[in-house]
């Protein structure tokens, strides 16, 4: 979205206070995913100041920080209703900027909502599976691909560089 509302500024002329200014967010994106909590009062001027000629990028800043808020917090059933002011007040052109995080609240709601219950998620198994599909080559074969992610590509290493036998080695070859 910054790169977005930067690119528009950019062609419109109008918006942008320079010339390169796409460039300019570009370098300032840590800026944009700092929270605002934890800035000081200068650096909440300073930013105020930055995004002012550009509405739209402050508008996006805004709700994003606002989203961010009701994740910080306990409670399922105020997290729920601040979920539901958060998607009232989006409006126009930033119901459309924000239309993934819509449809997936829509589509997974109660099981986004586990985590307030439960105050954990399952980003582990998610990067697990993203390291498996990584690492799968076309054509290997299921009990290869098994193999690899449970002992490990390093672990094997360890096993030949001390001489030991690599479990399972003999029953299903494991490509380095």
């Amino acid at each position: 979205m910054r790169r977005k509302a930067a690119a528009s500024a950019d062609e419109s002329g109008r918006d942008a206070p320079s010339d390169g200014f796409r460039t300019e967010w570009k370098r300032r994106k840590n800026k944009l995913d700092d929270n605002c909590h934890t800035m000081s009062p200068a650096e909440k001027m300073n930013l105020s100041a930055e995004l002012g000629p550009i509405p739209k990028m402050e508008a996006i800043y805004r709700a994003r920080q606002r989203f961010t808020e009701i994740l910080e917090m306990t409670d399922r059933g105020k997290a729920d209703r601040a979920l539901r002011r958060w998607e009232e007040a989006l409006t126009g052109q930033l119901e459309e900027d924000f239309d993934s995080v819509l449809r997936a609240l829509s589509n997974w709601r109660e099981e986004l909502l586990n985590y307030f219950d439960t105050d954990y998620t399952n980003g582990f198994i998610e990067a697990v599976n993203r390291t498996i599909r990584r690492d799968h080559e076309p054509g290997m074969k299921f009990q290869t691909l098994k193999a690899k992610v449970k002992f490990g590509i390093k672990e094997r290493q360890r096993y030949k560089e001390e001489g030991r036998k690599i479990p399972g080695e003999d029953l299903i070859r494991v490509p380095p």
